[in-house]
């Protein structure tokens, strides 16, 4: 990435509470580790050395799915599930 550009992985985590954001930013940085070590000793990654840009890209997207997106995802399913139970015993209906 050019020098004037923020890596995705800040601008992801600039409005998430510090906490949350420093645990994703940790994992960003352990797998980023993880790649580079891949990508200089794996003869089967030789062709991805020069697309290094795209997979930052990539890992910052799934650790951000995987943290914040699909946490997201359970609590409002969560919700519908516990919102459609109430509802039925509001009105008495047999359905579970």
């Amino acid at each position: 990435m050019s020098s004037k550009q923020s890596p995705l992985i800040n601008i992801l985590t600039a409005r998430l509470p510090r906490q949350l954001a420093v645990q994703i930013y940790s994992e960003y940085e352990e797998r980023m580790k993880e790649v580079i070590f891949i990508l200089r000793n794996g003869e089967r990654f030789t062709d991805l050395r020069d697309d290094v840009t795209t997979i930052e890209l990539l890992l910052a997207m799934s650790i951000f799915h995987k943290r914040v997106i699909s946490n997201l995802d359970a609590a409002v399913k969560f919700y519908r599930t516990v919102t459609w139970v109430y509802f039925c015993k509001i009105n008495k209906y047999d359905y579970l």
